[in-house]
């Protein structure tokens, strides 16, 4: 996989993925680590899964949905 993993927190991290997500929970990945297998529900309703995108160049993004501790 042609991946990057890149980890930034500023104040607060969670160790539970959000309801839908798919990640495994045996560690945090380090930069310039393989990109875990990450699968979700989009916004508008399909599923993203980032292994069916491998070989590929992703940008996966994260950001806190508004009005949360996060």
């Amino acid at each position: 996989m042609v991946a990057r993993v890149a980890v930034h927190t500023d104040e607060y991290a969670s160790t539970r993925p959000p309801q839908g997500v798919t990640m495994p929970n045996d560690r945090m990945p380090s930069v310039g680590d393989p990109a875990p297998p990450l699968s979700a529900p989009t916004a508008t309703g399909g599923h993203f899964d980032l292994a069916e995108r491998r070989g590929a160049w992703v940008a996966v993004y994260f950001y806190p949905r508004a009005n949360t501790p996060g």
